[in-house]
């Protein structure tokens, strides 16, 4: 799907995230191949499991007080 737009791409992912229809029949609506929409599935679903980790990580940060301690200089 690399010579595919933005736009036609995210149409496809939809369209397999809405349950709409199978990789095959997606891939073959919006011609491209199954292993393409497949990688790209997978790419989307390992970056959005990444931005739930880092979200919850930046969370816990906020949340947690500051432990540490920042020695005065006696100058």
């Amino acid at each position: 799907m690399a010579k595919y737009s933005v736009e036609l791409k995210l149409k496809a992912v939809l369209a397999y995230l809405g349950g709409k229809a199978s990789f095959q029949t997606i891939a073959h609506q919006f011609k491209g191949s199954v292993e393409a929409l497949e990688t790209r599935i997978k790419q989307l679903e390992m970056e959005n499991a990444y931005l739930k980790k880092l979200n919850a990580l930046v969370q816990n940060k906020e949340k947690s007080p500051n432990k540490t301690k920042h020695k005065s200089s006696m100058n």
